[in-house]
């Protein structure tokens, strides 16, 4: 069989022009397998993919939210909303759960153990996770639930984005998102060493390790240099 001739050189270069680091390094991945499964069909010789270097991961910066801004948002609330919304928000950073994982249908109250203390999440790509529930966010379903509320929250998700920007505004918090609170909670267990970097992509729901790295990246940095200088008290 006659090799295909095909040069993928300058493929990275052209398109990092364009497309993001991840998106390019998925297209080489794809590429890559698919020239592979030509190759065991017997329809080309070589695969032309092989040698090109993925992208370099990017390194993303996360807004989080500090303590005075966080309340500095709780007091904007509890000055516009009954408990309610501030109920989500807290929910939020108890938990680090993406938007729609606190929302009905994705959340009910059969995905809430009182007994054991925990939530079971339905995450992204059908992957489901148990999150442990702290006495926060205990207290908050337990209330809610002595409500009888027909579902821990009902809110519409473009409804929490919306309200939550607006909040921001009235409390002069810049630059962030719903998804900061998420942010927030992988942070805060970084920064104050309450957990390790496996446990946090654990509780958040992402697929490796790697992906949670690349967006703590400085706070992880910053815990090391911590780690190293507590030898200077020992030796």
């Amino acid at each position: 069989m006659k090799c295909i001739s095909l040069n993928l050189t300058d493929y990275v270069p052209y398109h990092l022009t364009t497309y993001s680091n991840a998106s390019i390094a998925i297209d080489l991945r794809v590429l890559h397998a698919t020239f592979n499964q030509a190759i065991k069909w017997e329809m080309i010789d070589k695969n032309p993919a092989y040698g090109v270097k993925l992208p370099k991961s990017e390194i993303i910066k996360v807004r989080f939210l500090h303590q005075d801004e966080i309340q500095r948002l709780f007091k904007v609330i509890k000055e516009n909303e009954h408990y309610d919304f501030l109920d989500i928000v807290k929910s939020y950073l108890n938990t680090g759960a993406r938007r729609i994982e606190l929302l009905h249908p994705l959340f009910t109250w059969e995905n809430v153990d009182f007994k054991e203390k925990k939530i079971l999440i339905n995450g992204k790509g059908a992957r489901k996770r148990y999150i442990p529930m702290n006495e926060t966010f205990l207290n908050i379903l337990k209330r809610r639930y002595n409500d009888n509320l027909k579902s821990p929250f009902s809110f519409k998700p473009d409804y929490v984005t919306h309200k939550i920007a607006e909040y921001y505004k009235k409390a002069n918090i810049e630059k962030a998102n719903l998804h900061s609170l998420r942010k927030t909670f992988g942070s805060t267990l970084i920064q104050n060493k309450i957990a390790d970097l496996f446990t946090v992509s654990k509780l958040l729901g992402h697929t490796t390790v790697t992906t949670t790295e690349k967006y703590y990246v400085d706070l992880i940095d910053d815990n090391y240099r911590d780690s190293v200088e507590g030898l200077d008290n020992i030796f």
